[in-house]
């Protein structure tokens, strides 16, 4: 006659000692085998510090968002950093109308290409 025990083979060896899994763990046997239940050791208090973990990564979270809101600049404020650019009238390069130089009606890059004049 078979045994009857609830164990598995594979754990038939160990001997089971509560304080060996640490306090609260137990093992439970059922019809998928041995596990480790942890639910035992889950009690009001527990529950209570991860409800406040959660609640405290929520708040840091939102004041986080907050604070970078803070240092990014307004799009309207961007908006009114936009330079006209301008085209070179020598080699056709684009360049911000405020570093550009302008001469005869024309803008230039660089004096050396002023000199130069159109092509």
């Amino acid at each position: 006659m078979p045994s009857k025990s609830l164990v598995p083979v594979a754990f038939r060896s160990l001997t089971f000692n509560p304080d060996s899994f640490g306090p609260g763990i137990m093992l439970s046997t059922g019809r998928r085998g041995a596990m480790l239940c942890w639910l035992p050791f889950v009690g009001v208090d527990v529950i209570k510090i991860l409800l406040l973990l959660g609640i405290g990564f929520v708040v840091w979270a939102v004041f986080r968002a907050y604070q970078r809101s803070l240092n990014n600049p307004t799009t309207s404020a961007r908006s009114q950093t936009v330079e006209d650019m301008v085209k070179c009238a020598h080699c056709g390069v684009n360049l911000p109308r405020s570093e550009a130089i302008y001469s005869g009606g024309a803008f230039f890059c660089t004096p050396e290409h002023k000199q130069l004049g159109k092509k």
